[in-house]
Parts: structure tokens; sequence; C-alpha cells
């Protein structure tokens, strides 16, 4: 709803569809290719990704920066999606863990087992 998550080159309308979809998600996701970090091939264990979820999360400058790079403004975004995006009435238990265990974030870890034939 605030327009800080886009779908750059998409029409504003197509990436409506998409972020109604989204919306109950939590702003969370799997990753489990790390293009931004250059990874050709799909490398280490999938993490957990949360979007920003509230105004003030993601430094101004930073906003700026990418609206330019992609040719977007996220403000003139937030106002065409104002009343076009429902969001869940009640937050599902545990989806903002993170708010009751002190900051703490569930991840998977990669560990080396000894394999075992059968």
């Amino acid at each position: 709803m605030s327009g800080q998550l886009y779908a750059p080159g998409v029409p504003d309308t197509a990436e409506l569809v998409e972020m109604r979809k989204l919306v109950d998600t939590y702003g969370k996701t799997w990753h489990t290719w790390q293009v931004d970090r250059g990874d050709t091939l799909p490398l280490g264990p999938p993490q957990l990704m949360m979007a920003f979820t509230c105004d003030g999360q993601l430094k101004e400058g930073h906003v700026a920066d990418r609206d330019s790079r992609c040719g977007k403004n996220t403000a003139e975004l937030e106002k065409y999606r104002d009343g076009k995006i429902t969001p869940p009435e009640t937050v599902a238990a545990g989806a903002n863990h993170w708010e009751s265990s002190g900051g703490k974030a569930m991840q998977l870890e990669l560990r080396e087992t000894p394999f075992k034939h059968t």
C-alpha cells in the first residue's frame, strides 16, 4: 500500500493486481537466490526476508535513490494505491515474531551431517 514495494517495468494497473495478492503475506518471502550479491547460482540456505511494513523503516535517501534508478515515484504510487488494496483485518499469530522475540527472526541453517546408507 505504501508504494515501497513495486515491480519495475510493470504497468501500475497490473502491479496493483499483484500487490493485492501479496498484501496478506505480511511482507515476507523466502529468497533462494541472492542475485543482489552477484551469485550466478543459488548458494547457501534460503533466507526469510521481510519487507518494510511501516513508514520510517527505510531511510529516505534509499527510497529516493531506488526511485531514481527504477523510474518510479514511491509517494505517487502510494497515492494511486490508496483505498485500492485492503490489508488483512488481523495479523496472523506469529507473523511478526521478531516483535515479541527481542528482534530475533527465524532463519534456516545449512549444516553438514554424516551420510548413512540404508
